[in-house]
């Protein structure tokens, strides 16, 4: 999620490259609804100070009314801003989480037809060649078929010297990741909204990725980053802590909706699969 600031200060950037990725996105609306907040609290916090100063000194000298008076204004005024604050707040977080994150200005914009090759490593092999796919179906190692017959389309067993080389791959970047100094863990598979969208990973539009637990406040981690950015959340880190690393192994659940064109045949856009953070 891009900081507020962020926005204030780069309105029209983030309003174009908002719409090339294909959000309609009111950046004038989101900045309306945050000048109003910050009104809005900057008076919250005003009548809020008001109020503990005028507790910490009781009632009026003279003995009368008037202090308890002053304090009961104070707090009807005080609920009555956080009653206005309430609907501002929840309107402009919601726009907020709207705001996809800024690309680079020389990102191709469209689809797989619009990538653009780099580099290249190597030299190709001259006479036909096999893609992993059909290489581990002929060596029985992937199973698609039965994959989708208990789970669905980009579900898949694997299988024989596939599973021991992806166990043998984990362990050695768990090694290779602690002898650069990060911190090895094992995180939950699945994660509260807060965490959720507090990692970045709130879905926007169409763009369905994260398995939601119904009925509860739960979803499937599409990631380890995002219990592992999860883990100081609320806290205030010691500076003896810093910097912290810290890598974990862990399955990983996505929807990915309609990624399924020439370029992810296979182990690609898959709903299940283990790796590394």
């Amino acid at each position: 999620m891009l900081d507020i600031r962020f926005i204030r200060e780069n309105a029209d950037l983030v309003a174009e490259k908002s719409k090339q990725k294909g959000y309609e996105v009111d950046i004038q609306k989101l900045l309306e609804l945050d000048n109003n907040r910050r009104k809005v609290l900057t008076e919250i916090e005003s009548t809020r100070n008001l109020r503990n100063q005028h507790a910490k000194q009781g009632l009026h000298p003279d003995g009368s009314s008037q202090g308890f008076e002053v304090g009961k204004n104070l707090k009807e005024k005080l609920n009555k801003l956080e009653d206005q604050l309430r609907p501002i707040d929840g309107e402009f977080n919601k726009l907020l989480a709207e705001v996809p994150n800024v690309f680079p200005d020389d990102t191709p914009l469209g689809g797989e037809e619009d990538n653009v090759e780099i580099k290249t490593w190597g030299e190709a092999k001259k006479g036909e060649t096999k893609d992993h796919l059909t290489w581990a179906e002929e060596h029985g190692m992937l199973d698609f078929e039965r994959g989708a017959k208990v789970a669905g389309n980009k579900f898949y067993y694997m299988k024989a010297g596939l599973v021991e080389l992806e166990l043998a791959l984990l362990q050695f970047t768990l090694n290779f990741v602690k002898n650069k100094g990060f911190y090895p863990m094992v995180v939950p598979h699945m994660v509260n909204t807060k965490t959720l969208e507090g990692a970045g990973f709130s879905a926007r539009g169409n763009e369905k990725q994260i398995y939601k637990v119904e009925d509860e406040d739960l979803n499937l981690i599409a990631t380890a980053e995002i219990p592992l950015t999860g883990f100081f959340a609320g806290e205030i880190i010691p500076t003896n802590w810093l910097p912290s690393k810290m890598s974990a192994w862990s399955p990983s659940y996505r929807a990915e909706g309609g990624a399924y064109g020439k370029y992810n045949r296979g182990l690609f856009r898959v709903h299940q699969f283990n790796k590394v953070e």
